[in-house]
């Protein structure tokens, strides 16, 4: 994760917030907005006051919220690679098919 939002709380006193939408039972534009944790650095400096604190606390939070309905993340990209065989077998297999 990049260290960009803790910099930015951190010298600003800005509150940090995860937050997120859901698609509500494949509905167009039908969507549930969350607001999964906040936290403020002028009130929790000794949990949070450094920015590899902060860092951490915030990627902790959005990996809770994607926990909860994995199907409703937007994967841009594989951060979490799931190594196991018959995985990376099925990968290969839907790559030669498209």
């Amino acid at each position: 994760a990049h260290k960009a939002i803790a910099l930015l709380a951190l010298e600003n006193d800005a509150t940090v917030v995860i937050s997120g939408n859901r698609r509500l039972d494949n509905k167009p534009l039908q969507f549930e907005l969350k607001t999964h944790a906040s936290i403020d650095p002028r009130e929790s400096r000794g949990d949070i006051g450094t920015i590899k604190l902060l860092t951490q606390w915030y990627t902790t939070r959005i990996e809770e919220a994607i926990r909860e309905d994995p199907g409703q993340y937007w994967w841009l990209h594989r951060r979490w690679k799931d190594t196991r065989e018959e995985h990376r077998a099925q990968r290969r297999k839907e790559k030669k098919v498209a």
